[in-house]
């Protein structure tokens, strides 16, 4: 895939249901690269193409480097002869990490199962570590940012194509959000509702300014009825009022 491939951002390579990164002991110690390296950046390796390759839709699986029944378990990768790797899946977070890497050569002292093992015995040191998940994080709330400033104009133009149809996405790769266009002769009313649990008034607004640039107070209500009347769960509906011109 080309290096302009929507599904890379940051430090992160984005899946459909999960991500996949690299820890920054790997980064630095294996592949000899910055510990702040995009994930496009270390595509130059010869390892990190197979790993998104094996790990974009399976995110576990194969023979385990370690005990079989670990409680995390690392799963080993090859790339041709000679590359080998081990990942981990949080299934909590949702992330396959690259955790080691290195090259096989069979009795020598830095062959890449060596490596693994002293890793392994080091206790946490073959895993992600309190950095990599704070980096993590930040590139998470980065990425809504971009991505919901980047999506939401396309989903309004899709509702507002549609009027009287609701339409729906997942914004940013986060937030179900539904939008329903009500067309008027001089304004269009769009209706537009998502779970609001765990998110603070600033983070709505901000989804809210990203369905409408430059949205002042008067522009919107809150707990509005939708037109389909049929909220869910923590849903919330909100009605935006949006000139026919704009």
């Amino acid at each position: 895939m080309a290096l302009n491939d929507p599904a890379l951002h940051g430090g992160a390579y984005l899946c459909n249901e999960h991500e996949l990164r690299i820890t920054s002991r790997c980064l630095r110690e294996d592949l000899e690269l910055s510990e702040d390296a995009t994930f496009a950046e270390a595509l130059a390796h010869p390892i990190v193409p197979t790993f998104r390759q094996r790990r974009s839709r399976v995110t576990a699986g194969g023979e385990t480097v370690g005990s079989m029944h670990a409680p995390r378990p690392l799963h080993l990768i090859r790339h041709r002869h000679d590359h080998r790797a081990l990942t981990w899946w949080d299934e909590d977070e949702r992330i396959v990490w690259l955790c080691a890497y290195g090259f096989h050569r069979s009795e020598q002292p830095d062959d890449a199962y060596s490596l693994f093992h002293e890793l392994i015995e080091r206790g946490d040191a073959a895993y992600p570590a309190e950095e990599d998940y704070a980096r993590a994080f930040r590139d998470r709330q980065r990425r809504f940012i971009d991505l919901a400033r980047r999506e939401a104009p396309e989903l309004v133009a899709r509702a507002r194509a549609r009027p009287g149809r609701s339409v729906t996405a997942r914004l940013a790769r986060t937030l179900d959000v539904r939008i329903h266009c009500v067309a008027g002769a001089d304004v269009d009313e769009l209706y537009i509702a998502f779970p609001c649990e765990g998110l603070d008034h600033q983070r709505i607004v901000f989804i809210l300014r990203a369905v409408k640039r430059g949205l002042t107070a008067t522009d919107w209500e809150w707990g509005v009825a939708f037109p389909t009347n049929d909220l869910t769960g923590s849903e919330m509906s909100f009605l935006l009022i949006v000139a026919r011109d704009q």
